[in-house]
């Protein structure tokens, strides 16, 4: 699916990539991905749905907020 956009001379290959990493951390910290849904399986210590409202919370602040910060270092700042 990237290839088309790398293809592009004036995006950086570096910026695409960074982008879809990010994103791919996005979403694995969500507790309805496979890897949320597996850390909600295996928690002790803490009630289950404690732990599901905590990562929860945290995915939407991390949703809500690590687009504002990529395009803070990425274009703004121009970090590649």
């Amino acid at each position: 699916m990237a290839a088309p956009i790398l293809q592009d001379p004036t995006i950086s290959a570096i910026g695409v990539i960074t982008a879809i990493c990010i994103a791919s951390a996005i979403v694995d910290l969500s507790p309805i991905s496979t890897n949320g849904a597996l850390l909600l399986a295996n928690v002790q210590g803490l009630k289950e749905r404690v732990f599901f409202r905590q990562i929860l919370i945290f995915s939407i602040v991390i949703i809500a907020t690590a687009p504002g910060i990529a395009w803070l270092v990425f274009v703004l700042i121009g970090i590649r």
